[in-house]
């Protein structure tokens, strides 16, 4: 077992995807993490994301390979909490699974791995409205890429009567989605403040 700390220091520095952080993220970590039955735990120290604070713990299990020939994680996230600028608070619980479907035969290249992500995640935005997400199809991640390349998730949002759907496309690596509320469409910038 051993404990990893990524520091950004107490001044902001920008990462490789051009976002600002600072403080640290601590990584607690039973045994190698290609183990079945390895535990990851991350947690936070005054660590922010463009003067976003970050908060709770998130817990990543490895399940050993799945039927697909993958190796797949189950991923928690307890306590999460986003402080706003405002100091408003947002909220978020999740359950995840994570499928290793590119890259596992090439352990010490990081940059062709992709995974599809399964399960549900419940929150309360920082307007205390609630939300159930629920993906549908699995969200596609590539670690080249900033955001999701494909998958859909729908939305139950405590405001609206019908769920909204979002999709993030035919696997393309940028920063469109749709979102979908009945029979109307809208086209998103993801990362754009509003």
């Amino acid at each position: 077992p051993r404990t990893v700390i990524i520091d950004y220091g107490d001044e902001y520095c920008e990462t490789f995807h051009g976002r600002a952080k600072k403080g640290k993220i601590i990584i607690h970590i039973t045994r190698p993490i290609y183990e079945e039955g390895s535990i990851r735990t991350v947690s936070f120290d005054h660590y922010f994301i463009a003067e976003h604070q970050m908060e709770g713990v998130k817990t990543l299990v490895n399940k050993g390979i799945n039927d697909s020939g993958n190796m797949n994680f189950d991923v928690t996230l307890v306590n999460g909490k986003v402080i706003f600028p405002d100091q408003t608070e947002a909220t978020r619980e999740l359950d995840h699974n994570r499928e290793w479907i590119t890259g596992m035969d090439t352990p010490r290249y990081w940059w062709d791995n992709e995974w599809l992500i399964r399960g549900t995640a419940q929150g309360v935005h920082r307007d205390g409205k609630t939300y159930e997400n629920t993906i549908l199809r699995p969200v596609l991640v590539n670690a080249v890429c900033r955001f999701p390349v494909s998958g859909t998730i729908e939305i139950l949002l405590s405001d609206l009567p019908s769920p909204v759907l979002l999709n993030y496309g035919d696997g393309a690596c940028d920063n469109l989605a749709t979102l979908t509320l009945g029979d109307q469409i809208w086209e998103i910038v993801l990362g754009r403040n509003h």
